[in-house]
């Protein structure tokens, strides 16, 4: 039985293209249980290529791959180094450092084989090895996911759907404008917390920037319509702010002034 202990420092730099050296063992050492049976215990590091997914960041689930040469029966045993492991992010020194943890380990038996000529001196028989793969899930361990990313977001979205019901009021712009300024500020910080470059636009990023477009264009039409209301001009307004009026009034609650 080969017991492995896999140690992952997630300083690791991830390749998006091949790499030459996919894998390093940096030690070796037969040991022997209380049962006197002798196993090998190899401590090793590794780089792997994969696809990094950045939609759900900073909550993303990242699933590593490690394929070795040979079938072997494998006892895992995982360990995150406890440096990686305990460390806190300094928002004023390394905004974009987090923890991880582990959600699953896989060791997976590939159908495809290897078959290679034997040495005919040494072994008359043929070489056939199977390829087997290591697969560890890890998921982003954000702290302040829920604290500064999150909450932010829904309160400003409370916001603004608040304000819809202060028709023709003064507390209506008021409400949209301090949504506007505090999505503004809440884009600044979750911009902070974002990687340089990213391949595809996480969603809580989507959101946020859904949430101040629709923002804006009510705090515009708020003002316009309250102008419009509050006008004392004979001038009959354009045919389309009519429309425009009237379909809102009657897809939205909005409440009656008397």
């Amino acid at each position: 039985m080969g017991i492995f202990t896999f140690i992952l420092d997630l300083k690791v730099k991830f390749f998006r293209g091949s790499t030459s050296n996919p894998g390093s063992v940096t030690s070796k050492v037969l040991a022997a249980n209380y049962t006197g049976q002798v196993y090998l215990w190899a401590d090793f590091s590794f780089t792997t290529p994969f696809k990094f997914q950045y939609e759900d960041y900073p909550n993303d689930l990242q699933r590593v791959c490690y394929k070795f040469d040979d079938k072997r029966l494998l006892a895992v045993h995982f360990t995150v180094a406890e440096g990686v492991k305990n460390k806190q992010r300094e928002a004023t020194t390394d905004p974009y450092v987090a923890g991880w943890k582990i959600e699953d380990v896989e060791v997976n038996e590939s159908p495809l084989t290897l078959e290679a000529l034997s040495d005919l001196r040494r072994n008359p028989f043929d070489v056939q090895n199977d390829n087997c793969e290591l697969c560890i899930s890890l998921r982003r361990n954000a702290v302040y996911f829920t604290s500064e990313m999150l909450l932010p977001a829904l309160i400003t979205s409370l916001f603004t759907l608040t304000a819809v019901f202060f028709q023709l009021s003064k507390t209506q712009p008021l409400l949209l404008g301090f949504s506007i300024v505090s999505q503004i500020l809440s884009l600044i910080l979750i911009s902070q917390r974002l990687p340089n470059f990213t391949a595809h636009t996480p969603t809580i990023l989507r959101f946020a920037s859904f949430n101040l477009g629709v923002t804006a264009i009510l705090f515009v039409v708020s003002l316009l319509l309250e102008r419009t209301a509050r006008s004392t001009s004979s001038i009959p307004p354009p045919h389309w702010i009519d429309i425009f009026v009237n379909w809102v009034d009657r897809i939205l609650p909005l409440p009656r002034v008397s």
